[in-house]
């Protein structure tokens, strides 16, 4: 994972909490209170994935409301970071048929085949007219984060569309697969 949704997340937990709570948080999870995370970096799995259990343990926050409120964040942060994302896309539809293509330009600024195979897997997608279909492979079972990030997505194109986890990994199914189901046109 690229070092963007650790350097969010902690922004966030910074206004939310304040700097020395991230600081404490950053040594709960035995990283150095100076930790930098860059963009063109990816970090372990299991790194990522104890910051974010001490997060939850020390802010008592639930997963799902930790995800509501950093999909929030991300967009408006996306919004100043890649306008243009937004001024291409002429719906949330739009928008969320580019997110693998956008996620995966993530993994061109890493040297190793191995971290951009890891980042490229992820996520790939089935559309028809009115359906999104997302699948999602990741150790960091983060589907319901992109559920969150889809209904701000759809907030913030003033759009609606029914959202379904047809299968999850924290179930045990093989991937995450999400349909998105726009009402049809009449």
């Amino acid at each position: 994972m690229v070092g963007l949704i650790h350097r969010l997340m902690l922004e966030m937990l910074s206004e939310c909490y304040g700097q020395e709570k991230v600081s404490q948080l950053l040594t709960q999870a035995g990283m150095s209170q100076n930790r930098v995370f860059r963009l063109d970096t990816n970090y372990s799995d299991p790194e990522f994935q104890c910051l974010l259990a001490t997060i939850l343990r020390e802010t008592e926050l639930d997963q799902a409301k930790l995800e509501a409120q950093f999909a929030a964040h991300f967009l408006n942060d996306a919004l100043k970071r890649w306008p243009v994302f937004f001024s291409m896309s002429d719906s949330a539809k739009s928008l969320l048929e580019r997110q693998p293509r956008i996620h995966n330009g993530f993994a061109s600024s890493m040297s190793k085949q191995s971290d951009q195979d890891q980042i490229n897997d992820k996520f790939h997608l089935d559309s028809t007219e009115n359906t999104l279909t997302v699948h999602y492979n990741s150790p960091h079972q983060l589907c319901g984060l992109y559920i969150a990030l889809a209904k701000e997505v759809l907030n913030y194109y003033n759009d609606s569309a029914d959202i379904e986890e047809l299968s999850c990994l924290k179930n045990g199914d093989s991937e995450c697969c999400i349909k998105l189901t726009w009402p049809q046109a009449n």
